[in-house]
Formats: structure tokens, C-alpha cells, sequence
């Protein structure tokens, strides 16, 4: 029970710290706001923070997928041992679990970036945008006509 009650509460504090530092990425989103932001000290430690947080955000995700990964190797190599079997599954759980909050939030984000028609540089282009690029150039006078 030690070992499942430490992924989940890593787990946790990952998801908790991701969703308090989302405010530091959408200050980067503007090129107006970053080198307006560059000008304050406070500025620029936000900018510092999204920049660790941008980097992060690939780290917890493969951290994730790993963790579904040893779960599976756990149930997998341990046929004999019951125990470690539900230990195996309970760790995969949690990975896939991890894996869906985290790119449910891309999913959302981008699904509101379309609709507003918020172009953003340098995202995972999750549906074909990021990197500037939009994402949809559909005009919607000609669809079906």
C-alpha cells in the first residue's frame, strides 16, 4: 500500500504544481507581454518559471508513461506473486489517469484556442496548430457550397 500511496501522491503533487504555474505560460503567449514582462524583475521570474514550466511539461507526461510502463512490467513479471499484481495494476491505473488529465488539458486548451482564434507560438500544436501556425484556415462562407 506504501509504494501505491507514493504515485498517487506524486502524481498529485505534479498535477497540483502544473495547474498552479498554467497562469505563467499564458503571460509568455503575447509577444508584446514578454518583452513588456522582460522589463520588471517580476517579469522576468514569470518568464523563468513558464520557460521551467514549458520544459517540464514533456518531463511529467514521459513520467507518466512510465509509470503505466513499470505497472505493466509489474503485472507482467510478477504471475506468481498476487500482490504485486494489484500493485502493478494500481500503478497503471494511476499512470493513465495522469496520462488523461494531462492531455484533456491540451485538448481543452486548444479546443478554446480555435474558438477564439487565439494564435499561439511554440505549443505542442496538439490538432495541427502551434508554432504560429493556425490551426484551422477554413473560411466558413465556403464550407459545403
Amino acid at each position: 500500500m506504501n509504494a501505491f500511496t507514493s504515485v498517487k501522491n506524486k502524481i498529485l503533487w505534479f498535477c497540483t504544481i502544473g495547474t498552479l504555474l498554467v497562469p505563467f505560460i499564458a503571460l509568455a503567449q503575447f509577444e508584446n507581454a514578454i518583452s513588456n514582462a522582460a522589463a520588471t524583475p517580476l517579469g522576468k521570474i514569470f518568464l523563468i518559471l513558464g520557460g521551467l514550466v514549458a520544459i517540464a511539461t514533456p518531463v511529467v507526461v514521459a513520467l507518466a508513461l512510465f509509470a503505466f510502463f513499470w505497472g505493466l512490467a509489474m503485472y507482467i513479471f510478477n504471475t506468481g506473486n498476487e500482490e504485486q499484481r494489484k500493485k502493478g495494476i494500481q500503478i497503471m491505473i494511476w499512470g493513465i489517469i495522469a496520462l488523461f488529465v494531462m492531455v484533456s488539458i491540451w485538448g481543452i486548451i486548444e479546443v478554446l484556442n480555435v474558438t477564439f482564434g487565439i494564435r499561439q507560438g511554440g505549443g505542442p500544436g496538439i490538432f495541427g496548430g502551434g508554432g504560429g501556425v493556425p490551426a484551422y484556415d477554413i473560411p466558413y462562407g465556403s464550407l459545403g457550397e
